[in-house]
């Protein structure tokens, strides 16, 4: 991550490209290097956008973020965001995250006409493939966790393991890896459904537990990342299932913190979760009046 900082603020790159295959750490590090800026320096204007699928809503997201103000509705996003990044007069950091659904040659132009155009602007860019271009690009690849940083990570993880345990434990380090949390988080979904379908009883409960299993190592692992905030309304929503709407509300409220934070209040993610919210606290509401009645 200091390598990246120092390649961006020091060495005055304009575009840097992490590779890597699913699961090495990407997000990971493009969240640390964005936190990492705003401490720094927090005057630095830093844009983090999660994974989008086109081109217009990644520049939608870029609007957003420079200003509260709307956007015209004669000229299209691209062009948009172009003219408003060109101009600008202080530094800004452009973190996109997890870019490969929307690469192709419309992004390869977009990123080469800011290099080019957008002077004070740079990119820091996740993907799992590479970019079309090799001009202007700094590309760091990320490697798979060997044995020893899996039992070195074990040994932060859990204070109670030795350093033994640790180093044969960390044969199997894919069971503290995100991609395990994900296939948690796939099971729970499951429950959720046959819950929601089925009039049998276990399925919420097993769903819950699945969940904040889900939850705990991705906070332990990822920390303040979408996947945690996204385990936190996924939680949320099972809570609500099993009547406990206490709870589903400050798991929503951690998700939204998370959200506002990472993705901005006007991301259709972040207002989503607005909104849940909302209908909560209406239907609370409702519930509280009926049975005064």
């Amino acid at each position: 991550m200091q390598e990246i900082i120092t390649k961006l603020r020091t060495d005055r790159l304009r575009m840097i490209v992490i590779i890597s295959p699913p699961g090495m750490g990407k997000t990971q590090v493009a969240i640390s290097v964005s936190h990492s800026l705003k401490i720094r320096e927090p005057a630095l204007s830093v844009i983090y956008v999660e994974r989008l699928d086109k081109l217009t809503d990644i520049c939608g997201e870029i609007l957003d973020r420079l200003s509260n103000r709307p956007w015209s509705i004669s000229e299209d996003l691209i062009s948009q965001a172009k003219r408003r990044l060109s101009d600008l007069q202080e530094d800004a950091v452009i973190v996109l995250n997890n870019t490969e659904d929307v690469q192709g040659s419309e992004f390869d132009d977009f990123a080469k006409w800011l290099v080019k155009f957008a002077p004070k602007v740079q990119l820091l860019i996740t993907t799992c493939e590479d970019l079309g271009f090799i001009s202007e690009i700094h590309k760091v690849q990320l490697r798979p966790l060997d044995v020893n940083l899996s039992a070195e990570l074990l040994r932060k993880l859990e204070v109670n393991c030795s350093e033994k345990q640790a180093k044969d434990l960390g044969v199997f380090h894919l069971l503290f890896h995100p991609w395990t949390a994900t296939v948690m988080h796939l099971i729970a979904n499951s429950y959720k459904d046959l819950a929601t379908e089925s009039s049998e009883d276990g399925y919420a409960e097993q769903a819950e537990m699945d969940y904040r299993e889900a939850l705990q190592l991705r906070g332990k692992l990822l920390c303040f990342h979408h996947d945690t905030a996204r385990s936190h309304v996924f939680l949320s929503d099972v809570l609500v299932i099993l009547g406990n709407f206490q709870s589903a509300r400050e798991e929503l409220n951690k998700a939204l913190e998370i959200q506002q934070e990472l993705l901005g209040p006007q991301h259709k993610i972040t207002t989503d979760t607005v909104k849940k919210i909302t209908d909560w606290l209406v239907k609370m509401e409702c519930k509280d009046k009926a049975k005064k009645r």
